[in-house]
């Protein structure tokens, strides 16, 4: 990963699930609020569906002129990666990641306690169990949706059951070029304390925000892990590599 370049924009790249509306408190207490742009709400109406409001939101980013680019010092919201190139002086990320199986489960819970959700329907006609969510849905955000954040929007091409194991290699060689850090969310304290020692922010007393409370399971059974491991696989070796790494430089 890279040292912190502070001349550089930070892009948190929240990837669905991983506990990224706890930290926007990070951005919050050591940035002023016209310093933030947060996709999904700068910029947009505070009416109509959230990928309305997040297509809006975007749009206002990319046609900043260059005197307004330079008043954004941070960039958070569910945006894969290559925002970076929208900034003429460049720009670095950070993020945090989850255990694949865990961060599916969640978002088979959240989306089932969220009418307004764009799976929802779906989700309560077609797939009564997480097994079902994930091979008759067809969503790529249930398809090594970790891995496919760390592609780009180029993802999009990549059809569902489509990522190769090379495609791990161009995830990672993006975290060493761009990436100040990548925190774990099941080493989440510790995740925000490298994120604020790296960025030289002060250390806040985090709340955890965004967190579900579900009435449904937490647990799989044997099928059913099965089938989230044959679709998450890659996510899975991603996770492994870049928690090995994270716990490498906690030891260090």
């Amino acid at each position: 990963m890279v040292k912190r370049d502070f001349g550089k924009p930070i892009i948190f790249m929240h990837i669905p699930k991983t506990a990224g509306s706890t930290l926007h408190q990070l951005f919050q207490l050591n940035y002023r609020s016209e310093q933030i742009f947060k996709l999904g709400i700068t910029g947009a109406p505070t009416e109509g569906s959230f990928a309305d409001r997040h297509k809006i939101s975007v749009d206002k980013f990319y046609s900043l002129s260059t005197l307004e680019q330079q008043g954004v010092k941070a960039v958070i919201g569910h945006m894969p990666y290559g925002l970076h190139r929208a900034f003429e002086s460049d720009a670095q990320y950070i993020t945090v990641i989850r255990h694949p199986i865990s961060r599916v489960l969640s978002h088979y819970n959240f989306v089932k306690e969220n009418p307004n959700h764009y799976l929802y329907e779906r989700v309560k006609n077609e797939a009564p169990t997480i097994s079902d969510y994930v091979e008759r849905l067809n969503s790529k955000e249930l398809n090594n949706g970790m891995l496919r954040f760390f592609l780009g929007p180029e993802h999009v091409k990549i059809p569902f059951d489509g990522c190769r194991l090379e495609m791990i290699d161009v995830a990672l060689d993006r975290v060493e070029k761009r990436f100040v850090a990548v925190g774990i969310q099941e080493y989440f304290q510790q995740s925000v304390e490298q994120f604020c020692k790296f960025n030289n922010w002060e250390m806040p007393k985090i709340q955890s925000r965004n967190i579900s409370k579900s009435q449904y399971s937490t647990q799989v059974n044997k099928s059913e892990m099965e089938v989230l491991l044959r679709y998450n696989s890659l996510d899975l070796l991603l996770y492994e590599e870049l928690r090995k790494r994270f716990l490498k430089y906690l030891v260090s």
